[in-house]
């Protein structure tokens, strides 16, 4: 499960407009193998399609990320 707590735009030095997103996310077996409990927190660059799709209503809902190898394709809110 992921679920989002927070969001952040920001235009960069170079101009660009930029979100990132806050999710937390339970730990995988590697991570819990090298001493994680719980759940982990981590910050995600919003694909640029979908800097405005952010809400705050969303906060708190659960979301699934669609992933091309490395690169987030599109975040989608599924609860």
């Amino acid at each position: 499960m992921v679920k989002l707590v927070g969001f952040k735009r920001f235009t960069s030095k170079k101009g660009n407009e930029l979100c990132i997103a806050t999710v937390l996310r339970d730990a995988t077996t590697r991570e819990k193998e090298y001493g994680c409990v719980g759940q982990v927190a981590e910050d995600i660059f919003v694909p640029t399609g979908q800097i405005d799709y952010l809400t705050e209503k969303m906060i708190g809902k659960e979301i699934k990320l669609y992933w091309d190898r490395a690169f987030l394709e599109k975040i989608e809110v599924v609860g």
